[in-house]
């Protein structure tokens, strides 16, 4: 079983879907993935690695590997995350093309997203920006839009106190960029709302304090807000059905278009 609240979905006031889910690095150890599966894990975020893993193999997650193809073969939605220890926009832009050397021949359904948070052994982050939250914010949008140039869904995971502070969340969002946002309660003040953040982050990671079976040991636990599997039908896949006797439309449909049949 999942260590979840169980009236977590009856909490939150407005969101596409609602799936259950967890992220996973190889400081987990062997994971028992079917029966995650059985758990009512739907899916999973999984550590593919940090820093610049191309100059530094061993960098990628040692149990990338084993925790994709299995998760995959159970029938469990991956996406990935990259640990930053970019110093500066080329470190970050580096790290992007690490990480997709990971990722490109795969099957994504989760985006993936960068890690950007301190780590308390080598805060590099930190050493090399300060506190400037918005050379931190074009640090991170350059991972993003590197990985965005080869046509991957990408996003930003931070906790809050980094998307308050170092990080504007704003203009991850404005690039059309996703938020992975961890926020563990009982921190919070509002009962009503501790479930609910849903209008502030696609993915909500609630708890770095859950127990999956399968799982040895704590395990971060998330809920999606977002349908990034089965989205919306593009323009070109509409078929469009007018009445018997009429006239069939005529011209180009183009996104953004609006037509009328009379």
């Amino acid at each position: 079983s999942v260590s979840i609240p169980i009236d977590i979905s009856q909490k939150v006031l407005a969101y596409d879907t609602f799936v259950y889910g967890i992220d996973v690095s190889d400081a987990r150890g062997t994971i028992d993935w079917d029966k995650v599966k059985a758990a009512g894990v739907e899916f999973a975020i999984i550590d593919a690695g940090y820093g610049n893993a191309n100059k530094y193999p061993k960098q990628k997650d040692k149990c990338f590997d084993y925790n994709y193809s299995n998760a995959k073969r159970v029938g469990i939605k991956c996406g990935v995350y990259w640990f930053s220890y970019a110093s500066s926009i080329d470190a970050a832009i580096e790290e992007a093309d690490s990480c997709y050397n990971v990722i490109k021949d795969l099957e994504l359904e989760y985006p993936v997203f960068f890690d950007v948070e301190n780590d308390p052994n080598n805060p590099i982050i930190l050493n090399s920006f300060g506190s400037n939250k918005q050379k931190i914010t074009e640090m991170t949008l350059a991972f993003c839009d590197r990985l965005a140039s080869y046509g991957v869904k990408v996003g930003v995971y931070c906790n809050t106190n980094w998307f308050n502070n170092y990080v504007d969340k704003n203009q991850i969002i404005n690039k059309g960029y996703y938020i992975w946002q961890a926020h563990y309660y009982p921190s919070e003040s509002n009962p009503e709302l501790k479930y609910d953040k849903s209008s502030i982050c696609d993915i909500w990671q609630y708890s770095e304090k859950g127990h999956v079976d399968g799982i040895n040991g704590y395990c971060d636990l998330n809920v999606s807000y977002k349908n990034f599997y089965n989205p919306a039908p593009a323009v070109s896949d509409l078929k469009i059905s007018y009445p018997s006797g009429k006239g069939a439309p005529s011209g180009n449909l183009k996104q953004g278009s609006s037509f009328g049949i009379y």
